[in-house]
């Protein structure tokens, strides 16, 4: 249908033996100066089969044409800013404002020897102005990136906003995330709260998770990005509600059994909080059975630990590289056509975003070869010379019937 709509709306401008120029009409086609237009269209929707339209003409021409005259551009020193601006934020946390600690330590296993500076004292030496900067800068670009995502979120919906892949899904949850928690660590700042170390080491993780979302401007690491991105959050979120239940099961069993022992002898296990991390560590391969053998074990502690092993290291990881590899197959198959989606999306959105000066239109004018006020995109085409051989030669037989 689309591709009949197209040919009833072009006109052929010359033909010259194989080449033929033809002219398309880029009403409610192209994104500039429409509210909703066909690209916006494709890359909002959920319908795999709208996406094969970017391979028809004149979209793939279009895409093409804005891609690579203004969108790679722009994209390219977009995630080099960022990559700048997340560098900046990673210095103003690594030297963040510390002191001597000055109070007691509570426990035998306290070792803490700084603690966070009050705000009368962050910002005293050169030094600190330096990291000042830096922080204006940070929160500058925070507030940026809040005043950017939320009109969208308003106009595209929340549903569809974070749930597309093709409109970068779970990146804006990363990138909006990364921001409000870059403006919790200026309130606990500015009221002297202690803590700040929580929102700051989620900031850095979400921010620098974000930088992925910049490999959708490059060919060769884009359609794999997608891979990982539905792999992430859609195989590992599921996976984590089947981890959670059993790491929270055995960390309770393993927390009884070790209740009655002396914790300075088997310290992986002194309260609930370090018995559920010691149990993701062991979910997770990361330490071997932390038991001291040395010291009459529970009996309990064998059979516990023997069922945890074969369910967790058996069971559960082979689950999830049997889910990893049955997504990978069911990706492989439009990973491609999905890049070139995202590609649509980066373009729809820099046009957007940025001035009218800094993008122009695509395309000619119809006044120049009076056609009206419509905008028109020129595409040369070269037909085969075989099939129109084959042509000429059905038209000549044709002619010699009648």
């Amino acid at each position: 249908m689309f591709q009949h709509l197209m040919q009833r709306r072009k006109h052929i401008q010359w033909t010259y033996g194989p080449l033929t120029s033809t002219l398309y009409d880029l009403t409610e086609i192209d994104s500039w100066g429409e509210e909703q237009s066909l690209l916006e269209l494709i890359v909002t929707t959920k319908k795999r089969e709208a996406r094969q339209i970017l391979d028809l003409t004149p979209v793939k021409e279009l895409v093409s044409l804005k891609w690579r005259r203004y969108g790679r551009p722009y994209f390219y020193l977009l995630g080099a800013i960022y990559l700048l601006y997340i560098i900046c934020f990673t210095m103003c946390c690594v030297y963040r404002p510390l002191k001597p600690r000055t109070s007691n330590r509570t426990s035998p296993r306290d070792n803490g020897l700084l603690q966070q500076k009050l705000l009368q004292e962050a910002y005293v030496t050169p030094k600190d102005s330096v990291r000042l900067m830096g922080e204006l800068v940070t929160i500058l670009g925070a507030l940026i990136i809040l005043l950017l995502e939320i009109p969208d979120i308003f106009r595209v919906g929340v549903t569809r906003f974070f749930g597309h892949t093709s409109l970068g899904g779970p990146f804006h949850i990363l990138i909006v995330t990364y921001a409000c928690m870059v403006l919790v660590i200026v309130v606990m700042r500015l009221t002297n709260t202690n803590g700040e170390v929580i929102p700051m080491s989620f900031a850095l993780v979400l921010g620098w998770c974000n930088v992925m979302y910049f490999a959708r401007g490059f060919q060769m690491i884009g359609p794999f990005t997608i891979m990982i991105q539905k792999m992430i959050f859609g195989d590992l979120m599921r996976f984590c509600w089947l981890m959670a239940v059993v790491i929270l099961g055995f960390a309770s069993a393993f927390y009884i059994v070790f209740q009655t022992e002396d914790p300075h002898e088997l310290g992986h296990f002194y309260n609930y909080p370090m018995a559920l991390f010691s149990t993701f560590e062991l979910f997770l391969t990361v330490i071997d059975g932390p038991a001291n053998y040395d010291v009459d074990l529970p009996f309990m502690f064998c059979i516990t630990y023997a069922a945890f092993a074969i369910i967790a290291t058996l069971l559960m990881l082979n689950l999830l590289i049997a889910m990893m590899g049955d997504t990978h197959w069911r990706v492989a198959h439009e990973r491609d056509e999905l890049w070139r989606a995202q590609v649509v999306d980066t373009t729809v959105m820099l046009e957007r975003k940025l001035p009218r000066c800094l993008w122009p239109r695509s395309g000619i004018c119809g006044r120049e070869y009076g056609l009206g006020d419509h905008w028109y995109l020129r595409v040369e085409d070269r037909q085969d010379l075989n099939r129109q051989r084959v042509q000429r030669y059905a038209q000549a037989f044709q002619n010699l019937d009648n």
